[in-house]
């Protein structure tokens, strides 16, 4: 039965606070019992606004912890963000008690509440879980990925951990890997389990399903180091010396395609104003170029689709990626002929040129705000 089906009830009779305590008391102990293999594993409970209103309820669950002679550092609340949590001075001082006795404080489901970003730096949260609403469409959203990207900078500022809640496919992982995340949850990893059958997938390392879930994690890891190999050298392994050609390496083509990452090369002369640019199969494809544009019109075609504000912000890490020799990473919004603005990144690195033009290398990643049926059909 979904919580959602029974907390609005126990809350609206009162029944939450001991129905609370007794949660709280069962998961430290199913805790302790992990712990015995895991010594650091920590578990999570979610804290009604009932119960943290309730006189003496901050002493009550240090109270549990003694009962049962668990650390602190076994337990994090997650206080649901929701909540009207105005009253920062009395709040403060539950979670300064709390963090004392080394106890995490989470806020959960951050983004859908009443709380703005204020709440980073007038509560003491130890960590943020941004609500799946946002997290389930960042792939086709630029704006959710800008707000994720934006509270992940601002927690970082503020030794705030993050957590992305509701990740349910490989394409979502992919595209928040970029952002590094402290932590993730969602169905993609589990769904909600009993304790033995939790306990058989991630804490008995002797049982089938401790070793199936390993081989998960090592294919979800791949995913991740998949592209951080394409960030290097090897990226430009993968290209013949000739830049008009396309990349038909073995499965290279179907790598960067899972990975929906488009490769180019730009060979300019800047001081006679000559700039051509070339495409592989997969970047025309995600940037819906023409094949009948030539190497000077599809230079031309992508930096004129570079929104305004970004111009000169491109011109510079160009610069830099021409003066360094060092691979650049940049991101910048970008005109799609037909998905509108899109968030891009790319990666690029100066290369030699026989001809004595300055040429660059890279690939190029729609990150936000694009389906990908709209250009594997073109």
């Amino acid at each position: 039965m979904s919580p959602g089906e029974f907390i609005m009830l126990l809350e609206k009779t009162g029944m939450i606070c001991p129905v609370g305590k007794w949660i709280l008391r069962e998961a430290l102990k199913q805790c302790l019992e992990w712990r015995k293999v895991i010594p650091d594993f920590r578990i999570s409970v979610n804290v009604s606004y009932v119960q943290l209103n309730k006189d003496g309820f901050d002493q009550e669950v240090l109270d549990v912890l003694e009962e049962l002679g668990a650390p602190g550092d076994a337990l994090t609340l997650e206080i649901t963000e929701s909540m009207h949590l105005r009253d920062f001075a009395k709040f403060n001082k539950i979670f300064t008690l709390w963090k004392q006795a080394g106890i995490n404080i989470a806020v959960d489901d951050f983004g859908t509440g009443y709380s703005s970003l204020s709440y980073l730096k007038r509560l003491q949260f130890d960590i943020i879980k941004i609500d799946q609403c946002f997290v389930s469409e960042v792939t086709e959203s630029a704006y959710n990925y800008r707000l994720i990207s934006t509270v992940q900078e601002l927690a970082s500022f503020s030794n705030i951990k993050i957590c992305l809640e509701g990740v349910e496919t490989e394409k979502q992982l992919r595209l928040l890997n970029d952002l590094q995340p402290d932590i993730y949850q969602g169905y993609l990893f589990s769904r909600p389990v009993e304790a033995p059958v939790f306990t058989a997938s991630f804490v008995d390392n002797g049982a089938d399903a401790y070793a199936d879930y390993n081989t998960k994690v090592q294919r979800f890891t791949s995913l991740d180091v998949q592209e951080r190999m394409l960030d290097s050298h090897l990226l430009w392994n993968l290209m013949y010396d000739d830049p008009g050609y396309d990349i038909v390496h073995n499965n290279s083509e179907n790598i960067l395609r899972d990975l929906e990452l488009g490769l180019w090369i730009i060979r300019m002369e800047p001081g006679v104003g000559h700039y051509e640019m070339f495409l592989d199969k997969n970047c025309a494809e995600i940037m819906s170029a023409s094949k009948a544009l030539s190497p000077h019109e599809c230079y031309k075609n992508w930096f004129e689709k570079i929104t305004p504000e970004c111009k000169q912000y491109v011109l510079q890490m160009v610069s830099k990626m021409i003066n360094s020799g060092k691979i650049v990473q940049l991101e910048y919004n970008w005109q799609h002929p037909k998905a509108g603005v899109v968030r891009v990144r790319c990666v690029g690195i100066s290369a030699a040129d026989s001809n004595g033009m300055v040429t660059l290398k890279g690939y190029h990643r729609v990150i936000s705000n694009i389906i990908q049926s709209s250009f594997l059909d073109v």
